[in-house]
């Protein structure tokens, strides 16, 4: 079968090439893969009848006996039909493929409108990169997190609720799914009383040249006043440390990497340091430990679920918006990237249900999209996790609209699940390292709400640290040993970073930066094994289509130079 395939490609090639050059040097040629499907198939039959009529025509020309058997009325018709089948054929297939595309509505509705105010903005649909963003509760949150961002977007539609949102400018298209993901829908699905816990038991990719800093607190001197820059291998600036001292940041930024020193030098660098506090942090006089660590020991937990109808339903509608987005970028990859929200609440009160959501999601978008992209993982409302908003104030307006808060990864590392676990252990442990740090400043102990950071570690070291590794190991990741398939088919994995967006600017921080390197990961991409087989089948037909028309044309040659060669060299 390949030794057939190569052979058909050889003799294709330059009939490809032939086709290659006049769509160069014919204007409009190259507009041609963004023209409809029912348009390109009216085109081709009006083509061939117009060859096929006027071939007969020429052979009924130059045969006298033939020709007087013709009435001109007759090759009237005949021209006439060319022009009416396509007419016909283009309507047929509409109205064929109009029948998928009314299942929803609404969604096909603002689809096909937030597409016009693109275009009317100069936004083409298969000119910018196209980003999809699961997990979002509602409008509201949209608005904010987008607010958040400081980017400033040509296009915000729709203003009320619905499944999509469009956020667009010259730059990326951010799409909202709503109303169409398992994941979103948990955020909104009413909460019901289960019994037991839900506990459960290398920074990379392509750094920005301004927003591509993951702010680590384990890199961080607060004793001193200087600053070094140290440049790495990658085009990627690394802060060393004493390049942040207290209470103060510069205007350098880039990638701060953790220590590679080991855990029992890290134990007793911490415990050095607790040793210059002055005082004593109390914990709360009501609630006492178990209000802190949070839910995880509680016997009778509100979890949020959602039935097996109503995922259904975001299944289909999740499928349906992917064949949207397949008919808009045809020719080109799907989506560029992924940003998968996931609210801390449900994390910490529901983390089974989230890995069976985000398992649903992610299998519904690799059997539509069929294409391997980045995937972020934000965990979102912080805001209202008592602590965080003192810690955005401690850490500064510089530090959390430039860096991000949480771990990266290297995007091309098989997302397997040990090392989600790990990754996930990192990335909550940016909050004690930040948190040691802060108490360690200049006249930290005389702060007004050093309990509430205390508090907030110790509601991270509880259920939530084990829950999140268990969410992004288990509805991210996938196992070698039992699920070999997902190690060429999971989706890429581009860190878990942490992020508030509440409606005002001083409850919003770390979010920027998560989506700004998003973008800049917009060329890490690879098809799945099934779309390049497929993409083999469909340019072996059409080589055989292709080898048929050329010796098609070549008999029509021979044919006519039987014919008329005679007379021509008898002339």
């Amino acid at each position: 079968m390949q030794l057939l395939t190569n052979i058909i490609n050889a003799v294709t090639t330059p009939v490809r090439y032939l086709s290659q050059w006049f769509m160069r040097i014919v204007p409009g040629l190259k507009r041609i893969p963004a023209i409809s499907l029912p348009s390109l198939l009216a085109i081709s039959v009006f083509l061939f009848l117009l060859i096929v009529v006027t071939t007969f025509l020429f052979i009924y020309r130059y045969n006298s006996d033939q020709l007087g058997q013709k009435s001109v009325w007759e090759w009237v018709i005949a021209y006439s039909l060319s022009f009416a089948i396509p007419i016909a054929v283009y309507w047929l297939v509409r109205l064929w493929m109009s029948k998928e595309e009314s299942r929803y509505p609404e969604i096909e509705r603002i689809w096909h409108t937030g597409l016009e105010q693109c275009q009317q903005q100069g936004i083409h649909l298969t000119r910018v990169p196209i980003f999809l963003v699961l997990g979002a509760r509602d409008q509201q949150q949209i608005k904010h997190l987008m607010h958040a961002t400081g980017i400033s977007f040509l296009v915000e539609f729709p203003p009320e609720p619905a499944d999509i949102s469009f956020y667009a400018n010259q730059d990326a298209l951010f799409l909202f799914v709503t109303g169409c993901s398992c994941i979103s829908g948990l955020s909104t699905a009413p909460l019901a009383s289960q019994f037991g816990s839900q506990s459960n038991g290398i920074n990379g990719g392509v750094s920005p040249t301004f927003f591509g800093g993951t702010i680590d607190a384990s890199q961080l001197a607060s004793g001193s006043g200087q600053t070094y820059a140290n440049t790495s291998p990658v085009p990627t600036q690394t802060l060393t440390d004493d390049q942040f001292p207290a209470g103060s940041v510069g205007s350098t930024s880039g990638t701060i990497n953790p220590l590679a020193s080991p855990a029992n030098s890290q134990a007793s660098a911490r415990e050095s340091n607790l040793g210059s506090f002055q005082g004593t942090i109390m914990l709360p006089a009501e609630g006492g430990l178990q209000q802190i660590l949070g839910p995880q020991d509680s016997k009778n937990t509100a979890v949020a679920q959602l039935s097996s109808k109503q995922m259904y339903e975001k299944e289909q509608k999740l499928r349906y918006v992917c064949s949207l987005i397949r008919t808009g970028r045809q020719n080109l990859c799907p989506i560029n990237g992924m940003i998968t929200l996931l609210p801390f609440s449900l994390i910490e009160n529901s983390s089974g249900q989230v890995q069976t959501a985000a398992q649903k999601d992610l299998a519904t978008l690799r059997e539509e999209l069929m294409v391997r992209c980045s995937n972020t993982i934000l965990v979102t409302e912080l805001e209202s996790v008592d602590g965080f908003t003192e810690l955005i104030k401690r850490v500064g307006d510089k530090r959390t609209s430039e860096f991000r808060f949480g771990k990266g990864c290297e995007v091309w590392n098989a997302p397997e699940g040990k090392r989600l676990e790990a990754l996930a252990m990192h990335a909550v442990g940016a909050f004690e390292d930040w948190i040691y740090m802060l108490f360690q400043e200049e006249n930290a102990l005389r702060q007004r709400y050093n309990s509430r950071l205390f508090m907030l570690l110790c509601r991270i070291r509880g259920g939530f640290a084990q829950n999140l590794k268990a969410v992004l190991s288990r509805g991210f990741g996938f196992d070698p040993q039992t699920e070999c398939s997902l190690a060429s088919e999971q989706f890429l994995f581009g860190g878990c970073y942490f992020g508030a967006a509440g409606n005002d600017p001083s409850r919003q921080a770390f979010i920027k930066s998560v989506f700004m390197k998003g973008i800049q990961q917009e060329g890490e991409l690879e098809w799945l094994p099934e779309a390049r087989r497929r993409d083999s089948q469909l340019q072996l037909v059409a080589n055989l289509f292709a080898l048929l028309a050329t010796a098609s044309f070549l008999a029509i040659v021979v044919m006519l130079g039987m014919k008329f060669g005679p007379l021509l060299l008898g002339k």
